[in-house]
C-alpha cells in the first residue's frame, strides 16, 4: 500500500509539472524584457475527449517515457497519448470520466495500470485493457 501512495505522489507531481509546462510550454526568459517569460502553445489533439476532466501522466506502454492519459467528462472516451509525438491510442470508447485519474502498477506485474474513480483498468499489454469496478460489501 505504501508503494501505491508513493507512486500516487510521484504521479501527482509529474501531472503538475506537465500542467505547468503545458501552460508555459517552451518557457524562455526574454532578453528584451528581463523578468518576463515567453511561451509557445502546443496543441496535442484538437479532436480529443470532450471536457477533458480526467488527466494522468505515466508510462503505460513500458517505453520509459511518461505519456498522457485523458478522459472526457462529456464524451470522447479515454485516450492515451504516446510520448514523443503524442500518438493517440483509444483505451475506452465510451463513458464519462471524472477528475480522479492515476497511473500505478496495482498488481505488480511490471505494467502500469490506470485507476479511474472506482475503476481499475488492468494493463494487459499490447494495447489491451481489462476493466474492474470496485466491489462493495
Amino acid at each position: 500500500m505504501v508503494e501505491l501512495h508513493e507512486t500516487t505522489a510521484r504521479s501527482a507531481i509529474a501531472a503538475l509539472i506537465v500542467a505547468v509546462l503545458a501552460l508555459v510550454g517552451g518557457c524562455q526568459r526574454s532578453a528584451s524584457m528581463p523578468g518576463t517569460i515567453s511561451s509557445d502553445h502546443v496543441m496535442v489533439d484538437r479532436g480529443g475527449p470532450t471536457a477533458p476532466w480526467g488527466k494522468a501522466v505515466g508510462d503505460i506502454d513500458r517505453d520509459g517515457r511518461p505519456g498522457l492519459v485523458v478522459g472526457g467528462h462529456k464524451g470522447g472516451g479515454l485516450i492515451s497519448y504516446e510520448n514523443p509525438g503524442w500518438h493517440k491510442h483509444l483505451i475506452v470508447a465510451e463513458g464519462a470520466f471524472s477528475t480522479d485519474h492515476d497511473v500505478a502498477n496495482v498488481d505488480k506485474d511490471g505494467r502500469n495500470d490506470l485507476l479511474l474513480d472506482t475503476r481499475w483498468l488492468r494493463n494487459e499489454a499490447g494495447g489491451r485493457w481489462s476493466v474492474y469496478s470496485r466491489v462493495s460489501g
